[in-house]
């Protein structure tokens, strides 16, 4: 006689269970099965299974914008919708509307379903490795807050799928960010929550929790003992403020696309009592960011503001009759391109030093004349200003300012902008002169 299971599985060159003996699979290149005992499997760019085919029969998996499962669908048709209620329950739909309730227990499973009539539809519970027993009535199993997927049987976590035997059919997708040195438990990539089912969670199927996290704070963010924001339902890795598989987190993270909370805090009050945000930006800047602060200014530009709000506020205004030099040039260009003398205000912080202030009347001017135009790749090649812009004349007179709407937030007037002129126009063609003289400081004119 042989144990169910018992004999030595069998692998793929990436370390994958191809055979269990329970359960049969093929998979991709990214360890998630296209086949589980020959049932058809797809995934989207985020790695969520969308479809599934069991002899050429489809069925559509629609997700929620914070990333739990919606519906399932048969072409057009509904087969059964999902609506996540306060307190964990969640309301279950099918064809013919609503089904009924499933309630929850403190680690996320579903331990007992009820009808819009107040009578029980499923009661049941759960081994510790998720195997369902003392079952009464029926209903799709959620372990852990995991849906068991219909067709192929398996625990559909964010990262990896699951089969209840105690072990994952495939190796931790976080790697060696997986293990701890000092706890041989974590150099094995396949048990589920290193064999300690009954005080640890795993809500992504990447690392594991321990009871904290389980209880107060969602799930592992992704580093062994360290938690997501609290108030992110399902737990796991949080982008943006939404649920997102952990090992896409870790990619944007290796790859620059993205910046981890310090201390895994996304969203904290600061110390006027205002809602501040955590964001990162194309700039490579990333910070906490006010509920009140304009859209679409980073850390860099709102602190670059202060301080150039802050030199003008330093400098003394000149007498356009007494402007010599660049800042004589400037004036004068601001002038032909339309700008009226009364809109422009010139700071002097330096014998060759000054920032030019235009009223938002003056800015507007600027920017409807038929000689200067906006120009983005000005914006990166002076980091950290906002917007970018270039007269159509040689030389040309080139203006880099802040927005109104960011001048007034950190307590200025008008518009804030830096100027100069140079012969290599890059409407012109003179493009690499110009980024030699504003990176390299080297073919300025």
């Amino acid at each position: 006689m042989t144990l169910i299971g018992s004999s030595t599985p069998t692998y793929d060159s990436n370390g994958n269970v191809t055979n269990d003996f329970l359960h049969t699979y093929t998979w991709d290149a990214n360890g998630r099965p296209t086949t589980a005992d020959g049932v058809g499997l797809s995934y989207d760019a985020l790695g969520r299974m969308v479809e599934q085919n069991r002899n050429s029969v489809y069925t559509e998996i629609v997700y929620a914008p914070k990333g739990g499962k919606l519906a399932l669908m048969s072409g057009s048709t509904m087969q059964k919708g999902f609506v996540p209620l306060t307190g964990g329950s969640m309301a279950v739909y099918n064809t013919s509307g609503l089904a009924y309730y499933r309630h929850s227990d403190w680690i996320g499973s579903s331990r007992f379903a009820s009808t819009p009539g107040r009578t029980t539809y499923f009661d049941g519970a759960y081994g510790p490795f998720g195997e369902s027993y003392s079952q009464t009535g029926s209903t799709d199993l959620s372990f852990t807050g995991m849906n068991q997927d219909a067709v192929s049987n398996l625990y559909d976590f964010p990262a990896r799928e699951y089969g209840i035997q105690g072990r994952w059919p495939s190796p931790d997708p976080a790697g060696i960010l997986s293990v701890d040195p000092t706890d041989p438990q974590t150099w094995n990539r396949y048990p589920y929550v290193r064999n300690s089912p009954l005080i640890l969670t795993d809500p992504t199927g990447m690392d594991d929790c321990g009871p904290l996290c389980a209880w107060g704070d969602g799930g592992c963010f992704g580093v062994p003992g360290e938690c997501a924001p609290s108030g992110y339902p399902g737990g796991g890795c949080t982008l943006d403020g939404q649920d997102m598989p952990c090992n896409l987190v870790y990619q944007l993270l290796n790859g620059g696309g993205a910046a981890q909370c310090p201390n895994n805090v996304c969203s904290d009050f600061s110390s006027n009592g205002q809602f501040t945000q955590f964001e990162a930006f194309a700039d490579g800047c990333a910070g906490y960011m006010s509920s009140s602060s304009p859209v679409g200014f980073s850390p860099c530009d709102i602190a670059n503001a202060r301080a150039a709000v802050s030199s003008a506020a330093q400098g003394k205004p000149i007498d356009p009759n007494q402007l010599t030099g660049k800042a004589l040039d400037v004036y004068s260009q601001l002038i032909a391109l339309g700008v009226s003398p009364e809109n422009i205000t010139i700071y002097q912080t330096g014998t060759q030093s000054f920032q030019a202030v235009l009223t938002d009347a003056g800015f507007n001017q600027l920017e409807q004349s038929p000689n200067f135009a906006s120009n983005p790749g000005d914006v990166f090649l002076h980091y950290p200003y906002t917007e970018g812009g270039r007269s159509d004349q040689t030389p040309s007179l080139h203006g880099v300012w802040f927005g109104e709407d960011l001048t007034d937030y950190v307590g200025g007037s008008g518009v804030y902008t830096e100027f100069h002129e140079d012969s290599s126009n890059p409407y012109n063609g003179g493009f690499w002169g110009h980024w030699g003289c504003d990176v390299l400081h080297i073919s300025c004119h």
